[in-house]
């Protein structure tokens, strides 16, 4: 294993530009993470449809298009939610971010509609300057930065099993099978490579914001747990994923579009919520959603089942990915070059 560890050393000091652009994206993330979740405040972008909603115009930002925002608008984070008003006084609400929110936003448009009917046209009151109805819970600073930091890290992760794609696409894997080395060994070689390349820089970039005085959420402890289980899924992520390509340019970017979606599909940017639909729940089986929601809860002091059934969960789906692309790696080229051997 030490021999795989100082043979892809070796490979990436020479490939210096992959190893200095993943490093600094990690780096800027987390510092952005870090400085905006802290100082950034936001207010909710709802779009009102149907009449004017003035009551909700100083807590809110306000639009009023023509006509309804499509479902996607409301995923990429164009608006927050879209009210529609009915000559009857009633409204329905739209969000894609879940039950919780669109009772904030309902209490908000109640409030003001009970203002307008007792005469008082001014403020609702409900919703305080950060957009969020009081005495209801928000995703936190500590995971904020991890969801911040999550699509980076399974790119980062993805990027540096090219190490082990190159050994597939020039049959080094083959020579490998007939070799002193087991093929366990040499995978687990590559995949802790990957995990230290990852974990490494990212838990460095807190520790620096730790002792800049920075509100991080998590302890030090902590932070160190959370990132070690990002970096295991990136890494059984990577080597899944790279498993299934011949040559690692191929894989590098079927890997990283893989990262960016199902990251963004999980909330990891920015809370979609939990909603009813049938994809909304789908959503629960991406391990990136069970990963927040257990970093959530932890943040909350909450560890109750809820917590440990999804990190439970992260950790088997890792398990899952990292077995599949090890069988079929096994199978694809070890046994090849076992029957090679043999036929020489």
């Amino acid at each position: 294993m030490l021999t795989v560890l100082k043979n892809n050393w070796a490979r990436i000091m020479q490939q210096k530009q992959y190893l200095v652009t993943a490093v600094l994206l990690t780096s800027l993330a987390a510092a952005a993470a870090i400085l905006l979740t802290n100082r950034l405040q936001t207010t909710p972008d709802v779009a009102v449809l149907g009449g004017r909603a003035e009551y909700l115009e100083e807590e809110c930002s306000v639009t009023y298009p023509e006509k309804a925002p499509a479902r996607s608008e409301l995923l990429m984070n164009r608006y927050d939610a879209v009210v529609k008003l009915a000559d009857d006084g009633s409204f329905d609400i739209e969000t894609a971010k879940g039950d919780a929110y669109r009772e904030r936003i309902q209490a908000a448009v109640q409030a003001g509609q009970g203002a307008l009917q007792a005469g008082n046209a001014g403020r609702a009151g409900v919703l305080n300057d950060k957009g969020i109805t009081a005495g209801q819970e928000t995703r936190q600073v500590g995971t904020n930065i991890i969801g911040y930091m999550m699509m980076f890290l399974l790119m980062q992760g993805i990027l540096y099993g090219r190490m082990f794609a190159e050994d597939k696409e020039k049959h080094l894997i083959e020579r490998i099978a007939v070799s002193p080395m087991s093929f366990g060994r040499y995978l687990a070689g590559q995949a802790v490579f990957i995990w230290a390349l990852v974990f490494v820089p990212s838990f460095i970039m807190v520790c620096i914001a730790k002792l800049a005085g920075e509100d991080t959420g998590f302890t030090l402890a902590q932070f160190a747990f959370l990132l070690a289980l990002c970096s295991m899924l990136s890494t059984c992520m990577a080597l899944f994923i790279h498993s299934f390509f011949m040559t690692a340019d191929t894989g590098n970017m079927a890997g990283s579009c893989v990262a960016v979606l199902t990251s963004v599909l999980s909330g990891t940017f920015y809370d979609l919520g939990g909603g009813s639909s049938w994809a909304d729940r789908a959503l629960y089986l991406m391990p990136q959603k069970n990963l927040m929601r257990f970093a959530d809860l932890w943040e909350r002091g909450k560890l109750n089942q809820d917590a440990v059934t999804s990190l439970i969960y992260v950790i088997i789906i890792s398990a899952v990915f990292i077995s599949i692309g090890m069988l079929k790696t096994r199978k694809d080229y070890v046994r090849h070059g076992k029957r090679l051997c043999k036929a020489e």
